[in-house]
């Protein structure tokens, strides 16, 4: 790994927007390019949980797993804080091999490893019985009428900053996560189990829409980024911090145990996609004004938590990455971006680390939002 790269990697990012330059993003977002491009010395093949050995004849090597909230850009200065190997942080990590630094400290050998998931139930794949679906369902409200239309599969949006809370207060439901205690808004777990239970029992397939909300009201919930701006309609999820990641960790896991049980008394879900709409990230997705690889390191590393979160009940979970229909429209580098490279970089990032089974939920609009005429579209060819 060139040195250039091992400087990169030492940057270290505040925990606001306000406090990292334009020009720093970029180094940093840069720094991922670089880690990209650099290759893998040493590879770790994918595994379950974690491996079991270092490859043969490594000698003054050793594994070290990486906390889930730790960027790209991060991984050489975490290191080089570490004397010993660290203790495995829990099982929605990520592994390193690192060799002894000159100067102290380990460095990298090559790039992350993330486990590919080890499901503890067993449930069959469920597939839509027609292509006929319906998108965005928010309420138990006219439930009946999909199965008049014989809807085949829905999308149901969940807010997890209006389910999940790491305070107490009336209507609010206790819920213990690796040693920690979170409230479950009741209402809106009524909501889910009423909507979600329906469209199971009358075999429409559900994908969850996982959704963050902004800052209102200068209030920030704990499962917002901190580089989130107000001007948002929705969010990137708060996995920058320990104890946003955690947090986020906690929603994921609860939602998954809850809906893929095997007697599915609260219904299923099959498919999860991440947020809104990212290529039109200050809008749908924000994280505050960013280069795209900084946005997107952050983006994958999300999608990767909620794979692990929802593998470890289903195996057949699967995690959509979501876009807009302007695929090659060239966006302004900062606040909205080209469909085409961000699925690039997204491919690169999933080969690099392990892939894993994710796919694309773009919107299927028409061109123009306001005219349902599709066929009478004249950009698409």
């Amino acid at each position: 790994m060139s040195a250039r790269l091992l400087a990169l990697l030492t940057l270290v990012t505040p925990a606001f927007a306000e406090d990292l330059s334009w020009t720093a993003k970029v180094t940093q977002g840069q720094a991922v390019l670089d880690y990209l491009d650099a290759g893998a010395a040493v590879v770790l093949d994918p595994f379950p949980e974690k491996p079991t050995a270092l490859p043969a004849n490594q000698e003054d090597q050793h594994l070290f797993a990486l906390p889930p909230h730790l960027p790209t850009w991060q991984i050489q200065d975490y290191l080089r804080s570490k004397r010993d190997p660290a203790e495995t942080p829990g099982p929605a990590t990520r592994w390193l091999i690192a060799e002894r630094h000159p100067e102290g400290g380990w460095r990298p050998t090559g790039q992350v490893r993330w486990p590919t998931g080890r499901s503890t139930r067993t449930l069959e794949r469920l597939q839509a019985a027609t292509p006929k679906g319906l998108g965005g369902l928010d309420q138990p409200r006219g439930l009946e009428d999909l199965v008049e239309l014989g809807i085949g599969h829905a999308t149901v949006n969940i807010h997890l900053s209006g389910l999940l809370h790491p305070e107490n207060a009336p209507g609010r439901i206790p819920f213990s996560f690796e040693g920690r205690d979170y409230f479950l808004h009741a209402g809106w777990l009524r909501k889910l189990d009423r909507t979600i239970g329906f469209l199971t029992t009358h075999r429409i397939v559900v994908s969850a829409i996982i959704l963050v909300t902004p800052p209102r009201n200068g209030q920030r919930h704990l499962l917002t980024h901190p580089e989130t701006t107000a001007e948002a309609t929705l969010a990137m999820p708060n996995i920058s911090t320990p104890e946003g990641c955690h947090a986020f960790r906690a929603a994921i896991e609860f939602l998954a145990e809850r809906y893929t049980r095997e007697q599915a008394e609260h219904g299923r879900i099959s498919n999860w996609i991440a947020f809104n709409e990212v290529d039109q990230a200050w809008t749908w997705t924000n994280m505050g004004e960013q280069p795209m690889p900084r946005l997107m390191e952050t983006y994958h590393r999300a999608m990767r938590l909620i794979h692990l979160g929802a593998r470890r009940y289903d195996p057949h979970a699967r995690v959509f990455a979501s876009f807009t229909h302007h695929w090659f429209h060239a966006g302004d580098g900062r606040r909205t971006y080209r469909t085409r490279e961000m699925l690039k970089l997204l491919t690169r990032l999933s080969r690099a680390e392990g892939d894993f089974e994710w796919g694309v939920a773009y919107h299927p609009y028409p061109q123009n939002l306001r005219v349902g005429t599709t066929w009478q579209d004249t950009q698409p060819t």
